[in-house]
């Protein structure tokens, strides 16, 4: 998605393009729907599922969690991976309350609100080193997807991120492996041998060492741990023969080994598990329930994070409503400049412009919002709802048509409206 850089209404001039400037027979109401309405019903759904946990009310929970996964969104703005980790949190107090098969299936729900998303691989990560059942295996594996999506992000900070933390975490998984069947390989014929010093001479037929050997070199398989453990478990056992080059590597293995769960237990608590209160607010915002106290605590979350999208988005959406328009404006203006709310902020702006009767940069961000982003039935409906409100038929049922031809169903509920 190209990015639309504001040239219009910047952020000095909005309490001077905010006065009612409207026309003679330019009063017909126009009701401007947002691109994001196909979020309500996730929003709704996934605030009835954490409602629902809270109370321990599992099966009322999973149906709306189901019912969550089903609707249709697009996510962008950092909501899906916040609604991961918070689902993450409730999973690990399910896992700490005794239920750890309703945990699982709650990680698993997780994973599938936001698959391709670096921050909820981060915090998937960071729930089975702890805060679930303990799986290095699965820890590693969501961290090494993580750093794969942090190295393909579209800005270049996260993407040298996702270099620098996948270089540990791969040398950790494949170097780690590797190293250890090259120690077993090298080392693995003395480990037999002072296997069968260790009884007396003759006790021990030569054709059981290798067995013992086995044995010895699988016991984490036997004690119930992931497979992951081999590779320290084999460094630990073959210590005694290495090489002064070969333990210096083991030392910079183990370093690596603790570094990992270091950085994913800061960055993904940091980047995926939002403060619940904020988010909550967000939620309820964004679907249209705020309670009171959202817009102070929301207020609150961004002066603290200016750069979070989400939380910018929700609290201009809730202005918005309360009819504080020159608050919503000044709210909304940081997120012209970014590509993945450049449509919406335009969009809403626009239903700001027309209620306040400025019609023409009404038009302009209608417009704005169109060239903004990927085509979107809801914003061509709302350019044909502002054709239909000034009475330019011809340009009217072009945008309809357009609707239309993007998604046709969606267009025609949003007619029958």
């Amino acid at each position: 998605m190209r990015q639309v850089a504001p040239t219009f209404f910047p952020l000095l001039a909005f309490a001077l393009l905010l006065v009612p400037r409207g026309t003679a027979g330019q009063t017909v109401a126009l009701e401007i729907i947002t691109p994001e309405a196909a979020y309500s019903a996730l929003l709704r759904d996934f605030h009835q599922a954490n409602a629902h946990l809270e109370k321990g009310e599992k099966a009322q929970a999973r149906e709306s969690l189901q019912a969550a996964l089903s609707d249709k969104w697009d996510g962008g703005l950092g909501d899906l991976p916040a609604f991961a980790g918070l689902l993450l949190r409730q999973a690990e107090k399910t896992h700490k309350n005794g239920d750890p098969e309703f945990a699982a299936e709650l990680a698993v729900l997780a994973e599938r609100l936001a698959p391709g998303s670096a921050e909820a691989q981060l915090a998937l990560s960071r729930y089975h080193l702890g805060g679930g059942p303990v799986s290095p295996g699965a820890a590693f594996g969501h961290a090494l997807k993580s750093g794969a999506l942090l190295r393909s992000d579209p800005l270049p900070l996260y993407r040298a991120l996702g270099r620098l933390f996948a270089l540990p975490v791969l040398l950790i998984a494949v170097f780690g492996i590797g190293f250890a069947l090259i120690l077993c390989g090298r080392y693995l014929a003395l480990l037999m041998h002072d296997l069968k010093d260790l009884f007396p001479a003759g006790r021990l037929p030569w054709w059981l060492t290798l067995p013992l050997a086995a044995a010895l070199l699988l016991l984490p398989l036997a004690a119930g741990l992931s497979p992951w453990w081999l590779g320290a478990w084999w460094f630990v056992v073959f210590f005694i023969y290495m090489k002064p080059p070969e333990r210096a590597v083991v030392y910079v293995w183990f370093a690596l080994l603790l570094l990992v769960p270091l950085f994913v237990r800061y960055y993904a608590a940091a980047a995926a598990n939002r403060a619940d209160p904020a988010l909550m607010a967000s939620v309820r915002a964004r679907g249209g329930v705020p309670v009171p106290g959202d817009r102070e605590t929301l207020s609150e979350a961004l002066e603290k994070n200016p750069d979070d999208l989400l939380v910018r988005m929700a609290l201009a959406s809730l202005l918005q409503r309360q009819g504080s328009f020159n608050a919503a404006a000044e709210t909304y203006a940081p997120a012209f400049k970014d590509q993945r709310t450049a449509q919406a902020a335009y969009n809403n702006i626009a239903e700001i412009y027309y209620a306040v009767g400025d019609y023409k940069n009404a038009l302009n961000a209608l417009n704005a919002a169109a060239k903004a982003g990927p085509p979107r039935v809801e914003i061509f409906h709302n350019l044909g709802q502002y054709y239909q409100a000034t009475e330019q038929l011809s340009l009217m049922g072009d945008q309809y048509k357009k609707a239309r031809e993007v998604d046709e169903a969606r267009a025609d509920d949003l007619r029958q409206r």
